[in-house]
């Protein structure tokens, strides 16, 4: 089994899995046996199955095991529209209220996957940043979690969508729209133009 105190670098805050091969076993024993001091969680270069996304999805943001993660990242993870669907449902339906931040940059999401972060966003009143960087998100996708930030949700402040879609001059209307309550993060807004 995979030893977390190990990963926790020195710090009782933060445990932190880089470029290593965990089963979807190793990901069902962190979820279940996360110390509760963790408060930033972050998978960064590893790739994670569906049933392992699942796990994590299930056991810390829908059960809630830890009730003190603030911050869950899935940094080039392989994640894909189903694991995000799973995460957003968690976060929807979920007893974590804590999370605060989650990255989920570098991955293989599409619209798919964007229409279930606006629906979650519709809802979820405790995430303040989401990282949406480096996706395959179109423009119909980044419509909808944007349209979701303006509309309905009041509690998100940054939203990275660098390298993930061109934006155009409906998108920066939406941007500007809402600019003083969320700082909407485009490196590069004429990217794929």
């Amino acid at each position: 089994m995979v030893n977390i105190r190990q990963h926790m670098n020195g710090t009782t805050d933060t445990c932190t899995f880089r470029n290593e091969t965990l089963t979807d076993d190793d990901i069902e024993y962190i979820t279940l046996n996360l110390p509760s001091t963790c408060r930033y969680l972050r998978f960064s270069s590893i790739k994670l199955s569906e049933t392992a996304v699942s796990y994590i999805a299930e056991n810390l943001l829908l059960r809630g095991n830890n009730f003190n993660l603030k911050s869950l990242s899935l940094y080039g993870t392989n994640l894909t529209d189903e694991g995000i669907t799973n995460l957003c449902r968690a976060l929807i339906d979920g007893n974590n209220h804590q999370l605060q931040s989650m990255d989920i940059e570098l991955n293989n999401i599409t619209d798919v996957g964007a229409r279930e972060i606006a629906k979650m966003l519709e809802v979820n009143q405790g995430l303040k940043r989401l990282d949406i960087s480096y996706m395959n998100i179109g423009r119909e996708g980044i419509m909808h979690i944007l349209t979701a930030l303006e509309e309905k949700n009041r509690t998100l402040k940054t939203l990275d969508i660098t390298g993930s879609i061109s934006t155009d001059e409906n998108i920066n209307e939406i941007i500007q729209r809402i600019h003083e309550r969320v700082n909407v993060i485009n490196m590069w807004p004429n990217h794929g133009q």
